[in-house]
């Protein structure tokens, strides 16, 4: 006997190895004249932009540029900076399977090594290496049965959750605000930046993003022994074309500050233009669900079932908390004196623990001190910050989709010993692949042979027996079993007598 099987596909997520290339950077920077003189090199940090992410021809294309951040000691003893750009661009091969669509690309990384060296006052060579990290996630389209139709076909069904995930192009926009200062700056040692979202819709086509961009600056002045740190907030009201995005999806906003300058005010001589460069992207989870044929048989005929192992993904949270990373530490010189500290945060992974997985990143603190000479040098420091709450589940069964940054940072010192506290943004959606058995395919073979001189079985069952299970071991319908016993539900509650009519 032919049955015909209804099909439908399910979307499921999964995650690429992470692709990681080893990025050469060498460089020349050269120092204009109208900055000190280099007389030692502190500290070099090497800052990632990406302005592009796609898939180009079965190939991941990166687009952007390193800002590289040089601090030294002038000649007299003063802490300086010098910035310069170096860009890059790199083309991986992806090896993808028909159906695979790539969904969401994070980009992560950190310094591998760094030497600086000055060539001479005013000249300076950098070589070094950037581990850059793309973590791809697809989405795989996979065929599913819904129903089977056919003369005496019983059938049951269960409800299969699924996700389907939809990012936005970047995009780049200027914002600039008049701030007082206070003190005028004689140079700027470090900017850093990121976005904080108020609202965001998704609207027709579009999505509507309002929120601030905290702008930290970090800057010299005269008359001070010590760097200044303030900390700015410039609104933004943004429009980011979504065409792809549904609006009944849960949405997060990913954006970051690329840059940041100062100028005069031409209007107000008290005050400074500040000016920073964003970068964002939409990234929407919309939740689905599909019904799935779990187990199906014939009231009139002998079957054989094929079956498959159907594997999609439920979103298990949506991340979007503060974290406080507090470090304790001793430095190695009871005469240091901690000029600056400078907070780097690096991505989250998740980790394996007893009986459950965590997610934990780890961020860096860079500590510029002078000693009793009146030498400048930077000493770092780790620590790691974590979601409170573990999941009890295997590593291999969550798909993170996270981002962090440091929202802000604070250090003071005591006597030899220096306290780093900083604030961490962690952001996106964790997911958890499950396995559904489910029915692949259904062939009727013989008829069943009819027992003539039974018309009805009594059947005793027990207390959380299945009623499609009772009914596929006689071949019988199982809604008339139900009707019969006065039951609803699938599931006996209790301890009860069936009646069972013959292939009925």
């Amino acid at each position: 006997m032919e049955y015909k099987l209804f099909r439908d596909s399910v979307n499921a997520l999964g995650t690429v190895t992470d692709i990681q290339q080893e990025i050469p950077i060498e460089t020349e920077i050269m120092v204009p004249d109208y900055l000190p003189a280099v007389f030692k090199i502190v500290k070099t940090l090497i800052h990632r932009v990406i302005l592009q992410r796609e898939i180009q021809n079965g190939h991941l294309l990166l687009e952007g540029y390193f800002r590289i951040e040089v601090l030294y000691q002038s000649e007299d003893q003063n802490l300086c900076t010098i910035e310069q750009k170096v860009a890059f661009s790199r083309q991986t091969e992806l090896k993808l399977t028909e159906g695979q669509l790539v969904r969401c690309i994070l980009v992560s990384g950190e310094v591998q090594y760094t030497n600086c060296r000055a060539l001479s006052q005013h000249r300076l060579d950098l070589r070094g290496a950037y581990n850059l990290t793309a973590r791809i996630t697809l989405q795989t389209a996979q065929p599913i049965v819904t129903a089977v139709t056919g003369d005496g076909i019983q059938q049951k069904s269960c409800t299969v959750p699924a996700v389907s995930l939809y990012t936005t192009r970047e995009k780049q926009f200027t914002l600039q605000e008049s701030v007082e200062l206070q003190n005028q700056p004689e140079q700027i040692l470090h900017s850093y930046g990121n976005i904080r979202v108020q609202e965001l819709r998704c609207i027709s086509g579009k999505a509507v993003a309002k929120g601030d961009a905290v702008i930290t600056l970090v800057y010299c002045c005269t008359g001070t022994d010590k760097p200044l740190q303030q900390v700015f907030s410039l609104p933004f009201h943004q429009v980011i074309d979504a065409t792809d995005l549904p609006e009944d999806g849960e949405s997060q906003l990913n954006g970051t500050v690329i840059g940041c300058s100062l100028a005069a005010d031409e209007e107000d001589s008290s005050k400074t233009v500040l000016n920073c460069v964003c970068l964002m992207t939409v990234v929407q989870i919309r939740k689905l669900e599909y019904m799935g044929v779990a187990d199906c048989f014939s009231t009139v005929c002998e079957t054989s079932l094929s079956r498959q192992e159907l594997t999609t993904d439920v979103l298990l949270e949506t991340v979007n908390t503060s974290l406080e990373m507090s470090l304790h530490d001793s430095l190695p010189e009871d005469s240091l004196e901690v000029l600056e500290c400078l907070v780097e945060c690096f991505a989250p992974e998740v980790f394996p623990e007893e009986k459950q997985c965590i997610v934990r990143g780890r961020v860096a603190a860079h500590l510029v001190c002078r000693n009793a000479l009146g030498e400048i040098d930077c000493y770092d420091k780790t620590a790691d910050y974590q979601l409170p709450d573990g999941y009890p589940y295997l590593s291999q069964e969550l798909i993170p989709i996270l981002s962090a940054w440091c929202e802000g940072w604070r250090f003071s010192q005591t006597e030899s010993r220096v306290q780093v506290t900083a604030n961490i943004r962690l952001q996106g959606m964790l997911c958890k692949k499950q396995t559904f058995p489910l029915v692949e395919n259904i062939t009727g073979n013989a008829p069943l042979a009819q027992e003539e001189e039974v018309a009805l079985r009594v059947y005793y069952a027990c207390t959380g027996e299945k009623v499609f299970d009772i009914a596929k071991r006689y071949h019988a319908d199982p809604n008339v079993i139900s009707a019969l016993a006065g039951i609803d539900g699938d599931t006996l509650q209790q301890d009860c007598r069936l009646l069972i009519p013959q292939n009925s």
